[in-house]
């Protein structure tokens, strides 16, 4: 469909099926790529990690789409965040994931702004991290259904309903939790624990 569109005019009569089946296959593919995630086929490679610099990672790979959509980043990093045992490329597809979510809601209100925060639990276990934004909220009603999975409040098109499915799976399989809260026209809360390290390498 590309190559025959690359001898079209945008006014030729196949022009819109052509552009149709290459959305539609690029589509085909992401859903592909969430149920293979979700089958959980790619093992984990785990290693002593920084949470607040898997965050900047993530937050580098998506700032241009904030830029454009006028959303506008607060970081509350603890300096001193002790280490956690994790793998790398699937804690920054949870954050990717929830950067996503939170820049499609936000992008109907015309911006905003997307916050994260990072600090010790008070009994010195669990490095959290809370992902806030100043999005349309989430109903009450659904808030139970977050984690299931096919489940979406986006339109038909815009979500596999796999995203938060899947970042559910990461987390569990780093032994932490995932939870979040919001409220419509308010906003909306993840806050992820994580168990700190005691690994020797970790210093």
């Amino acid at each position: 469909s590309q190559l025959i569109g690359e001898e079209l005019s945008d006014k030729d009569k196949y022009y819109k099926e052509l552009k149709f089946i290459e959305n539609q296959t690029g589509r085909m593919g992401k859903i592909i790529s969430h149920l293979k995630a979700f089958a959980r086929q790619a093992a984990p490679s785990f290693s002593v990690v920084n949470v607040n610099e898997i965050i900047e990672s993530s937050l580098i790979m998506i700032a241009e789409h904030l830029r454009i959509t006028n959303i506008s980043v607060i970081k509350r990093f603890a300096s001193d965040i002790p280490y956690i045992y994790g793998d790398f490329n699937q804690l920054e597809q949870v954050f990717l994931n929830l950067i996503t979510n939170a820049k499609d809601s936000m992008e109907k209100q015309g911006g905003w702004a997307l916050e994260f925060q990072t600090f010790v639990s008070g009994d010195n276990e669990c490095v959290i991290v809370k992902v806030s934004d100043t999005g349309e909220g989430i109903q009450e009603k659904h808030l139970d259904e977050m984690f299931n999975p096919f489940f979406t409040t986006k339109e038909v098109g815009k979500g596999t309903g796999l995203g938060l499915s899947i970042s559910y799976g990461i987390i569990q399989a780093h032994r932490g939790t995932i939870t979040v809260e919001s409220a419509v026209g308010q906003g909306t809360e993840f806050t992820i624990k994580l168990p700190i390290t005691n690994n020797p390498d970790a210093t």
